[in-house]
């Protein structure tokens, strides 16, 4: 039952509980020491008092001392001090009672006597607790209490004030808590914007981020979807249709209509195909091997074989890479620049070593791309709708497979305008794998 209460205690309960427990400790440390500073330095006050009221017969016994040493003490005492109650004891160094009863009281308090630095005796007088008068000890008892009711005075303050600063310091945690159970049940809307300049306004912009890239990402998600039903939805109208066609003997099942066929069941071969690829490497299931590779004459290599009339400029740089990815890489961007620039096309390659980096510049002509959609080429089943179609074009997956695996070799990819009219993709590869 215990722990079971233990488990239900809230921050703001346990942040209120040390705060209280903080204060109550220090306010018990605080009264203890007082009281008993009090005590010790009333007591010392008190013994003073004591000692001052015996400096006459301190006098008296220094002036017998200088004159005559303690040898006169016995007549001194049977003449001065026998019929008198004395308030002290003297002894001389020999703890040999001079003036006083013969057996002093156990609850002495002993202190020197001391003449030019020199110590001549002791003297002693009535205990410390037994210096102190009755008024006195009653002051005493009433200060003490009124330090420990100013505790508790201040202990209740404490209370008040703990409870709202856990209250206060907790608020933020509240609102986190409930905003991050509204993303554990899809609501990605709501927003803390909490205007806080420590660690619970940095958590809270956090939160607000990931609500963010939530949202993004279902939003991304649901036009994925949509996106490849789109994708999938046109060759299969379209070998529908064409297939319709030669059932109702519109049009005769010739060499031209197995082309048109052919054509849309490649289409969606390439698409499934390249969806196949971008599944695998979200998953990570894409292998890498890993291998240190002259990237220019990789690409010439590749280039000589696929489109001769590249303008290949650079020499060698080399880098770690997977060749078989790499290969991959130029295929992607040679058919993006063959389905979308205008024949006869034009292609530029340059290779440039940048120390730690290598660079491959990768320029296609007319027709460009608008500025606003350089930062879209690389999203998934993104075309520019001016100049590329689904009819003309790929599947719209290429570039963003280009990405992935520009990424997978620690690498980053932008697009620029071409200097030939067209588009340029700028890769950036590490010569060592991190």
């Amino acid at each position: 039952m215990a722990y079971a209460m233990a488990m239900k205690l809230t921050v703001r309960s346990k942040l209120f509980a040390a705060i209280l427990f903080a204060n109550f400790a220090l306010a018990a440390v605080l009264v203890l020491a007082s009281n008993f500073a009090f005590q010790e330095r009333f007591e010392r006050y008190a013994i003073n008092n004591e000692l001052k009221r015996l400096e006459p017969w301190r006098q008296m016994l220094e002036l017998e001392y200088r004159s005559h040493g303690w040898s006169r003490m016995d007549e001194l005492r049977s003449r001065n001090f026998e019929r008198r109650r004395l308030p002290f004891v003297l002894r001389d160094n020999f703890n040999q009672v001079l003036i006083g009863p013969r057996i002093a009281a156990d609850d002495m308090l002993w202190v020197p006597f001391e003449i030019d630095g020199e110590q001549v005796g002791t003297l002693g007088i009535p205990d410390r607790s037994r210096a102190l008068a009755d008024f006195d000890r009653q002051f005493q008892r009433e200060i003490q209490q009124q330090g420990w009711w100013i505790a508790i005075a201040a202990i209740i303050i404490s209370a008040i004030v703990a409870m709202a600063m856990a209250r206060q310091l907790t608020k933020p945690l509240s609102l986190i808590s409930s905003a991050l159970h509204r993303l554990a049940r899809g609501d990605y809307q709501p927003r803390l914007k909490l205007k806080r300049s420590d660690e619970l306004g940095e958590l809270s912009q956090d939160v607000d981020l990931l609500a963010q890239a939530l949202a993004d990402h279902q939003q991304a998600r649901k036009q994925w979807v949509a996106d490849i039903a789109h994708e999938l939805r046109t060759p299969l109208s379209v070998l529908q249709a064409d297939i319709e066609a030669i059932e109702d003997g519109i049009r005769p099942l010739d060499d031209a209509a197995l082309a048109r066929l052919k054509d849309q069941q490649q289409r969606l071969t390439t698409l499934v195909h390249d969806l196949a690829e971008l599944a695998r490497s979200d998953a990570g299931g894409l292998t890498y091997h890993w291998q240190t590779l002259d990237i220019h004459e990789h690409l010439a290599e590749f280039l000589q074989t696929h489109w001769p009339a590249t303008h290949l400029v650079g020499n060698s740089s080399f880098a770690a890479v997977d060749d078989q990815r790499l290969n991959q890489l130029w295929h992607n961007l040679l058919s993006n620049s063959k389905h979308y620039s205008d024949q006869p096309m034009q292609l530029q390659v340059t290779v440039t070593n940048m120390g730690q980096y290598v660079q491959i510049t990768w320029s296609d002509s007319a027709p460009g791309v608008p500025d606003a959609s350089l930062s879209k080429l690389f999203d998934r089943l993104y075309r520019v709708d001016e100049s590329r179609n689904r009819y003309t074009g790929g599947s719209g997956l290429g570039l963003a497979i280009v990405d992935e695996i520009v990424k997978a070799h620690q690498g980053e990819i932008q697009a620029e305008h071409s200097p030939l009219g067209g588009l340029s993709l700028i890769i950036t590869l590490p010569r060592e794998r991190q």
